[in-house]
């Protein structure tokens, strides 16, 4: 595993330019935003559970470089 792999991402690193208030707000949209992705999911999940399957796989190929992407 490459050494840039062992490190942990964090907004703060990602954004250092940002102020703190602005960072937080940074968080704040990327919660928001996860918390819809989890609906949507939740949707799936109970309305079309027979779909959990392909989407896991697509989302597994576009993961890897050089595969489905």
């Amino acid at each position: 595993m490459p050494e840039h792999e062992d490190r942990e991402t964090t907004l703060a690193g990602v954004y250092q330019q940002l102020p703190a208030d602005e960072q937080l707000e940074a968080e704040e949209n990327l919660r928001r935003y996860l918390d819809v992705v989890k609906q949507i999911f939740q949707h799936i999940a109970d309305e079309k559970p027979e779909l959990l399957p392909e989407l896991r796989r697509r989302a597994r190929l576009k993961g890897r470089p050089g595969k489905g992407a």
